[in-house]
Formats: structure tokens, C-alpha cells, sequence
């Protein structure tokens, strides 16, 4: 892997190069932090533009130091990962009791120097592939109105009534009040909640008052409290857990499970953006999946239907805005094997013109815990690329092998070109080795199989909508062209901007439902 050719990646900020010998990085991780810093910290983490506005601070901080300057200025100065970890330095030397007036420039400098002691720290057990993995994929960042598309369709139209029960019991919110208040509240600090708003002498108006978001949006408090009281921690909580899991780097359960911290009555601190937006999808499965025992799969079985269905409704509505290209979008059907009822693969989607075929499988799978959870631990990478990847497409070819034996579809053996595609919750951005998928002869076939997440999944269908030039053979294809230097994600969304045009309907389309649901 030639990593200098990769886009969206870059070198972190050294301490060491920056202030040289002159100070101890490590003092700045084991002071004392106040609300003032915790605040600081906050405001960086909330949205990802802030890196930007940091960056741009210390250049005119080291103005005059040419050679801090320059380094700053070939560098960033933190990822996401740091900052959860300079989090759990803040919460473990958090001080109650201290309160020093605030001085913009001194506290914020205090943030950036411990922030980039975060990036010295030295870690001699890691594995490079799994960093390299692992950066890409805690860097990564769903599209939050996606997220409130999938959570509307999913978890408030086609999920079992038993499964929203079981959230009501558990929780005392329905999940449809869970969802609008959360929405209610994720917008409110979108709106509010940034650099610009920090006052250099009234430090209390940014410590927002959650409560100002009933009048606004007209919600019951008593609800809003419930819906904050499971997605936030308090400051001892932080505290305790920081403490315990101090040495680390890839302990952050309670960041993921509740990332606001409750700093009094009303007054909540966000941990970091993506994991508060994640709560309307990604974190709200393991919550509904975690009131289910150890071993029960009704719950599992049940969304892989209603997951695999809505992948399949997504692609029918918006391949009939297809106009350059006509696709036939055949969804799962049954026929006859032998002596067996066998069903096909979730989608094939055919292209008359060209005569090539989509062949997608769907699964409802996640790369496993132990990814996130360490940076040596390569047996959990490859047990997920089987999972969510491998076995999908040995199932695709399989599949499609008897398909055309019994000539169940035309349009399968019409069909002169064919791809493979794998579709599950979330996917590896980036690889570190390359592999390869070799037929019979040995003949080379990697470049007709792909995988990728639903969010990638999203902006392929997305470039549906949009009824691009390309067809989907083509514009899959042409993925092998850049795939070692981008995700699938980061190539189809810079081939939508290229060929953007006023009317979006997929886009209009997940606009209009997070409206018409949440408000």
C-alpha cells in the first residue's frame, strides 16, 4: 500500500516538533482540566470543520516560529480518535472545584498542546495493517439525514410492533419520541453549538440550555429528559470510566453508547459529533439488539428482512428515474433446483443496452467489535471481511451458477457482463493488503466483485436518481481505476458533486421524509 497516493490522509501534529524541548508533553495529559476545557474540547469535536478553524488558530499563534509554522502547516492537527482519547485524560484528571476565569487563548492552548501530547504517545503493540484500517474507519462519518432516513423507514415503519414494545418497556419513550426529540436536539446543537459562539468573557451562554429545545420544537420535557437520560453520561460516570480505561486507546463504549455529558441540570456537553448522530441509527440498533438475550436471533432475523427490504425498495424507486439507462430490478424470488426450492440473489439488476447484470446480496452485518476495540487483533479482521464480504459474494456466484443452469431469468443468461456486489450495515473504507479473486485457469476476476456499506450503498443509488450518463456496470468498474487511493464511499460521492444537477430525487426524497417524521 503506497499511502502517499491516498486522499483524505495526512500526518498528525507532533508536540515535539512544535515546542521542541522546551515543555513535557506529558504534563499536559496528567493536569488538572476544568468545565472551561471540557467546553473547549467539546466545540473541537462537534463538527469535523472545526479541525480547520484549530488549524488555522495555530498558524497565527506560531506566526512568528517559522519553523513550528511550517510543520503546522504540512499537518492536522488532531483525528477523531485523538480526541476521544484526550477525553478520557480531561475526565481523569477532571477538577469539580476548579474555575479559573476564562482567557480564550490561554485554555484553548492548553486544549491544542494536549492534543497534540495525544499524537506523541508511543503504542508498541500496534499491527500497521489494523491502524491503517482502523484510522480510516474511526475517521469515517455517516450522513446524518441518511441516518434519519434509514431510522424512519426501518425502525419506525417496517420493524415489528414487539420490538418497538420492548423499547418503550425499557426506556419509557416510544421510539418515535426517541427519534424526534433526538433529531430536535441534534439540530439544535448544529445550529448553536460551534467555534463562533464562543464569547471571550461570557463563558455561561455556550453551555447550552437543553431546555430552550422544548419551546422551540414544542416537546414535552418530561420526554426530553427521558431521551437525554439514556444518551448522556454524568461527570463521575466520565470520570470513573476514563479512569479505568486510561491505558486504552480504543476503549470508548461510553462515548459510543451516551456521548453527551451531563454537566448540570439542563447543560450537556457533546463528546463528539458523529457518535451523537450515529444515535439515530447506527447506535440505535445495539440499543434495540441489547434488550434482547445473548443468543436470541428473532431480532436479528427479523431486521436482516427488514434491512434486506429496504435495500430492495431503494433500488427499484429510484432506478425508475433511469431514463439514459433502462434497468430491469428483479428483487429475491423462489424457483425450482432440482428437487430443491432455492432462492435467488436479493437484487439483479440488468441493463438492456449494455447487456451486463448487477448481481447484490444483502446482509445485515457489521464488521465485529474486536476491529474497533484494539489495533492487534487481525483474526477480527479477516472473521468480518468472511462475514460481510466473502461469503456474500461465494453466495452471489453460487447463486447465479444455478440460476443460469435452469434458465430461471433471461435476463441472467442474456446477460454478456456480470458483477458482484456485497451490501451489509458497514464495510472496511480501505484495505492495507490487496487480495485477489482468481476463477477457473486461474483467471484474474477481483475486479468483478465489490463490497460496501450501506452509505455507499446510498449514494450508488443516489447516482441512480440523478440518471448520470454511466450506467452502474460502468461506473462500478470504473472504481477499480482509484480503489487504491480512495473508499467507495469518498469515489461515488465526488462522482455525484461532478455531475450534481437541481433535481436530486433520491436527496429530495430523504429531505422531505426527516421532515415530515420528525416535526
Amino acid at each position: 500500500m503506497d499511502i502517499s497516493k491516498l486522499v483524505n490522509f495526512g500526518v498528525l501534529t507532533s508536540f515535539k516538533d512544535v515546542f521542541k524541548e522546551n515543555e513535557d508533553a506529558s504534563f499536559y495529559l496528567d493536569s488538572d482540566f476544568n468545565y472551561i476545557d471540557a467546553l473547549l474540547l467539546s466545540l473541537m469535536s462537534f463538527d469535523e470543520k472545526e479541525k480547520d478553524n484549530v488549524w488555522m488558530w495555530s498558524k497565527m499563534f506560531f506566526l512568528s516560529n517559522v519553523e513550528a509554522l511550517h510543520h503546522i502547516n504540512n499537518t492536522k492537527p488532531f483525528n477523531r480518535r485523538g480526541r476521544l482519547i484526550a477525553w478520557k485524560f480531561l475526565l481523569a484528571n477532571f477538577n469539580l472545584s476548579q474555575n479559573d476565569n476564562f482567557d480564550f487563548d490561554t485554555r484553548f492552548l492548553k486544549i491544542y498542546k494536549t492534543l497534540l501530547a495525544v499524537n506523541d504517545r508511543k503504542n508498541d503493540s500496534l499491527n500497521v495493517e489494523h491502524e491503517f484500517i482502523n484510522g480510516f474507519i474511526f475517521n469515517y462519518r455517516d450522513n446524518y439525514l441518511s441516518q434519519c432516513y434509514r431510522a424512519s423507514l426501518i425502525f419506525l415503519e417496517k420493524i415489528d410492533h414487539n420490538v418497538a414494545e420492548r423499547f418503550y418497556n425499557s426506556f419509557g419513550i416510544t421510539l418515535k419520541d426517541y427519534c424526534k426529540v433526538l433529531h430536535c436536539v441534534i439540530v439544535y446543537y448544529k445550529n448553536n453549538f460551534t467555534m463562533k459562539c464562543v464569547p471571550k468573557v461570557i463563558v455561561s451562554n455556550v453551555f447550552l440550555d437543553i431546555n430552550k429545545v422544548c419551546n422551540f420544537y414544542h416537546i414535552d420535557k418530561a420526554i426530553l429528559d427521558k431521551v437525554m437520560d439514556v444518551i448522556s453520561f454524568d461527570v463521575e460516570d466520565g470520570v470513573a470510566f476514563s479512569k479505568e480505561n486510561i491505558q486504552d486507546d480504543y476503549a470508548f463504549s461510553l462515548f459510543r453508547d451516551k456521548p453527551f455529558i451531563k454537566m448540570y441540570d439542563g447543560c450537556y456537553l457533546p463528546v463528539d459529533g458523529k457518535l451523537v448522530e450515529d444515535l439515530m441509527f447506527n447506535n440505535l440498533f445495539y440499543k434495540i439488539k441489547d434488550l434482547y438475550c445473548d443468543g436470541d436471533v428473532a431480532f436479528l432475523n427479523h431486521f436482516g428482512e427488514v434491512f434486506e427490504s429496504y435495500i430492495q425498495g431503494i433500488t427499484i424507486s429510484e432506478a425508475m428515474n433511469s431514463i439514459i439507462n433502462k434497468y430491469i430490478v428483479i428483487p429475491e424470488f423462489s424457483y425450482k433446483y432440482k428437487k430443491n426450492i432455492l432462492k435467488s440473489p436479493d437484487i439483479l439488476i440488468y441493463n438492456e443496452k449494455e447487456k451486463s447484470l448487477i448481481v447484490i446480496e444483502i446482509k445485515s452485518s457489521k464488521y465485529l467489535g474486536g476491529v474497533i476495540e484494539s489495533n492487534n487483533n487481525i483474526e477480527s479482521i479477516d472473521a468480518s471481511l468472511e462475514k460481510i464480504a466473502i461469503k456474500p459474494w461465494e453466495q452471489a456466484v453460487k447463486s447465479l451458477g444455478r440460476l443460469r443452469e435452469v434458465k430461471a431469468s433471461e435476463y441472467v443468461n442474456d446477460a454478456e457482463k456480470v458483477i458482484f456486489v456485497a451490501v451489509s450495515m458497514n464495510d472496511f473504507p480501505m484495505l492495507w493488503n490487496k487480495f485477489e479473486i482468481k476463477g477457473e485457469e486461474g483467471v484474474n476476476l477481483t475486479n468483478a466483485f465489490f463490497s460496501m456499506g450501506m452509505e455507499a450503498y446510498e449514494n450508488l443509488v443516489e447516482l441512480l436518481s440523478l440518471d448520470v450518463g454511466f450506467s452502474l456496470y460502468q461506473i462500478l468498474i470504473a472504481y477499480n481505476g482509484v480503489k487504491d487511493k480512495m473508499s467507495m464511499k469518498t469515489y461515488l460521492a465526488r462522482l455525484k458533486k461532478k455531475n450534481m444537477r437541481n433535481a436530486n430525487p433520491f436527496r429530495e426524497k430523504v429531505k422531505y421524509s426527516t421532515i415530515n417524521t420528525f416535526f
